[in-house]
């Protein structure tokens, strides 16, 4: 989803 998306653009990764 979007926040996926964000989520790895963050490098976080935490939302997958």
């Amino acid at each position: 989803e979007k926040f996926e998306k964000e989520a790895a653009k963050l490098g976080k990764g935490s939302f997958k």
